[in-house]
């Protein structure tokens, strides 16, 4: 029997481009309205272009991770300790003498913002974007945006992305009202392939296979309504990555005949050594960029990963790590007073309640929401995101009860002298706090059930009335490597090894409905992600494999 890509395959043979899934009739069907020859000739341009520079950016962070792990295992050899004269500096993250011109100069600005994008005082998430239904329920909430999301709230399957993306052509062509909320597409990051799709024989990234079907399909349609094409663009971890997002979106808009700046960013500020370079990020992105957003989550999980070699900074549990954390409060002030200086707008963290068993949230969870945005709010942000709908009305009211108007950026931040020495300094100030055994058992808990949604093709869980996603799971993994690696101590005494945390998760998984697959890919996955040396980078570089669909074609004899 033919395939349902093979007359896709022969019309872009000559193109160099092969979709190499096996997928299901109806997603297969689906599929051809978004894989077209048009839309796959637009991703192999930007394959071509940029792919390369993407395989060295990811080199460069190997090499960059490389310094920093040198410099911690130096620094804890007690024979190469800070009494000795020998002993080697620790190589700390800290601003760049290469680009202190960038900081140095005053005048420059970003682009105005166009006044469609000026009210960020909620976004919501949309974690489902395989429904349609969903993606609806989160346009019509009332939130000013929402975030279309390709990354931590979702799992990369081959049929996953053929029905998230024909959602988002069907809704995008409609004709939206006013108070319906922006699409904010956020693609996947960059280390991620989409190994469905090859050109030149080469699995294309997963980042410009989101960006590419939703420019294609949708950049002209949005750009016409004046609504688009606008994107949050996921874990940079330095500058150098902002210059390759502004080459791909400016040769994008050219390939559509696009005017200059017709597209516009939201980039997440989740990476502890972004932090050090956001004022470049800003730059490099000037044309194009709206607001600088706090990826609270990804964040804690980058410094504990970044840090992974440091025996000075073993972390305490994850109820320990709010906002009365120094290191999190100065990246906090940092990130809205950079904002604030280049003209461009901050928003904070998401909300993450979000009802596991009913379809309200309580109205603990509703004043947990509140709390949150005010506190976001009084600190000088300009807006933040929600996970839920019933939460988007007190996101608004928080941030308006701060700043009424919303043509303007919130002014509380300028109430505050900023000493930027210091927080800079305090941005990799290890937590204070306690690890409980109960937290140990907590981390495991949800690494387990997260991993198992994730391979089953749902990425994002909810939990205790809290959604857990790809950035929390990071955090409860690296916490419990860590922990493992340097043999730390739970408050009661306990000994935390692997031995333990695997005690845990056979009691967790004997209530846990798996079938024989499901269990051995769990057992694999987190066997190799709690015992592997070093820290792997992310968790979906060993979970893909699970989830792909490779179409293998049978032998003629």
């Amino acid at each position: 029997m033919k395939r349902m890509f093979d007359t896709l395959n022969e019309s872009l043979k000559n193109d160099g481009v092969c979709v190499v899934a096996a997928s299901s009739m109806t997603c297969a069907t689906v599929g051809l309205t978004v894989l077209t020859v048009d839309s796959l000739r637009f991703l192999s341009l930007l394959h071509r272009k940029f792919n390369n520079d993407r395989l060295q950016l990811l080199n460069n962070r190997i090499n960059i991770q490389s310094i920093l792990d040198t410099s911690f295992v130096a620094n804890s050899n007690p024979s190469t300790s800070s009494t000795s004269t020998s002993s080697p500096s620790l190589k700390l993250p800290t601003l760049l003498k290469e680009t202190e011109f960038i900081r140095n100069d005053k005048n420059w600005r970003v682009e105005k913002i166009p006044g469609v994008l000026m009210d960020r005082r909620c976004d919501i998430v949309c974690l489902d974007v395989t429904s349609k239904y969903n993606l609806l329920e989160c346009i019509k909430s009332g939130a000013n945006g929402v975030q279309v999301d390709f990354d931590d709230g979702y799992a990369p399957t081959w049929d996953n992305g053929l029905r998230a993306h024909s959602n988002i052509n069907e809704l995008a062509k409609e004709c939206f009202q006013e108070t319906d909320a922006l699409l904010i597409m956020r693609p996947r990051s960059l280390n991620l392939d989409e190994c469905h799709v090859l050109v030149d024989g080469q699995p294309v990234a997963g980042a410009l296979f989101d960006y590419a079907m939703f420019m294609f399909h949708n950049g002209r349609a949005l750009a016409s309504q004046g609504r688009g094409p606008f994107f949050y663009l996921p874990k940079l971890e330095n500058h150098r990555e902002a210059i390759w997002w502004n080459g791909v979106i400016v040769y994008g808009e050219q390939l559509l005949n696009l005017t200059h700046g017709t597209s516009k960013v939201i980039v997440l500020i989740e990476n502890i050594l972004a932090t050090f370079e956001m004022e470049e990020i800003i730059y490099y992105l000037r044309d194009y960029i709206v607001a600088l957003n706090t990826g609270r989550w990804d964040y804690i999980f980058s410094f504990i990963k970044k840090f992974g070699q440091s025996t000075q900074h073993i972390f305490p549990d994850r109820s320990c790590m709010g906002l009365d954390q120094p290191f999190l409060a100065s990246y906090y002030r940092l990130l809205v007073d950079v904002c604030h200086r280049r003209g461009c707008l901050a928003t904070g963290g998401m909300a993450p309640q979000y009802p596991s068993s009913t379809t309200h949230l309580s109205a603990e969870e509703l004043a947990l929401v509140t709390k949150g945005k005010e506190t976001e709010a009084a600190m000088g942000f300009d807006g933040a995101l929600v996970a839920y709908y019933q939460a988007v009305s007190l996101c608004k009211e928080a941030f308006t009860k701060y700043f009424p108007t919303t043509t303007s950026v919130n002014q509380m931040d300028k109430r505050v002298n900023i000493d930027h020495a210091q927080l800079y300094q305090m941005v990799t100030q290890v937590p204070k706090g306690t690890i409980s055994t109960k937290e140990v058992y907590a981390s495991t808990y949800i690494l387990c059930n997260y991993i198992l949604s994730w391979i089953r093709g749902q990425g994002a869980l909810p939990l205790n009335n809290i959604v857990e996603d790809l950035a929390t799971a990071e955090i409860n993994r690296v916490l419990l490597w860590k922990w493992i690696k340097y043999h730390s101590k739970t408050t009661e005494g306990y000994v935390i090894t692997f031995s333990l945390v695997r005690s845990f998760m056979d009691q967790i998984t004997q209530k846990m409905y798996m079938n024989i697959r499901e269990k051995e890919y769990l057992d694999q996955a987190i066997t190799i992600l709690l015992t592997s040396r070093p820290c792997i980078d992310f968790m979906p570089s060993i979970l893909y494999p699970f989830i792909t669909t490779i179409y293998k074609p049978v032998a003629k004899l």
